[in-house]
């Protein structure tokens, strides 16, 4: 927006009011034109600062002429108000144009270059102050993957139970699966803590957020708890069937009394005989 707009408006929207305040008969072509010249230079103020207010301010323009073409105002006159609108907005154009190339337009420029910079430096800030704060609440995330990692992490070839020698497969498999159940299991305590004091701030999304980790790791807990506990239950069982099958006692338990039997029987044909 050049200043020519501005000065174009307030000198010819003061002629038209000296023209209503002196005049004696009828208006004239010469007040007509300066009120399409005003409405014109309007049209280049409205255009330059705010072009969602164009529309209006033509529809404002065509009720007005409309109005006075209704009331009785002669066609030539409405004409020449219809003249003026154009040719008030070209000499409006043309005056912001030769403003914006002299020495007052390039120090109008520079100001309003740095008033820009000055926005954008705002806007910026804004920017990383809201980064600050996603920062803040990025450790909460990493917090999370972090915690989900270390408990799939632990396994049977961990450090912590492969320098164990005395420590067989099935021990270090069940030492695994109870070890991520602890970390799952401080995991919801933690996270039953978060949700106490995001209830007691009043953040029912934080809260509501935190119950479903708490569900989570109590699900994860008993998750491997009951993994463990199959497979010493499953290790139990195999090692009751192999020594039922493989102790030379057990079989000598069945077979003995029975042989026992068919020497008796013998001997008793034997002396009959």
């Amino acid at each position: 927006m050049s200043i020519s707009d501005l000065a174009l408006l307030i000198g010819l929207g003061a002629r038209i009011l000296l023209d209503q305040f002196t005049r004696s008969a009828e208006s004239s072509i010469r007040e007509s034109l300066v009120l399409g010249l005003w409405q014109g230079c309007g049209l280049h103020y409205v255009t330059a600062t705010n072009q969602d207010l164009l529309v209006p301010a033509a529809v404002v323009a065509g009720a007005k002429l409309l109005f006075d073409l209704v009331a009785g105002q002669e066609a030539l006159r409405t004409i020449v108000t219809i003249i003026g609108i154009p040719v008030g907005y070209c000499v409006a154009d043309l005056a912001s144009r030769w403003m914006d190339s002299s020495e007052y337009g390039r120090q109008h420029r520079k100001r309003h270059l740095h008033h820009s910079h000055r926005q954008q430096r705002e806007r910026s800030r804004s920017r990383h102050t809201r980064s600050e704060g996603d920062e803040r609440r990025s450790p909460r995330r990493d917090n999370l993957r972090r915690a989900v990692s270390d408990i799939t992490s632990v396994d049977s070839n961990s450090l912590l139970f492969g320098r164990d020698p005395t420590m067989t497969p099935l021990d270090r498999e069940v030492a695994a699966l109870r070890a991520r159940a602890s970390l799952a299991d401080s995991e919801r305590r933690r996270y039953k803590e978060e949700k106490k004091w995001a209830i007691e701030a009043g953040n029912a999304a934080r809260a509501k957020e935190m119950s479903w980790q708490v569900k989570r790791y109590s699900a994860l807990m008993k998750s491997f708890h009951r993994e463990a506990d199959d497979k010493i239950i499953a290790a139990s069982n195999g090692s009751r069937r192999e020594q039922h099958y493989d102790d030379p006692s057990q079989t000598r338990r069945h077979h003995t009394p029975d042989s026992r039997d068919e020497d008796r029987r013998r001997s008793m044909r034997v002396s009959v005989r």
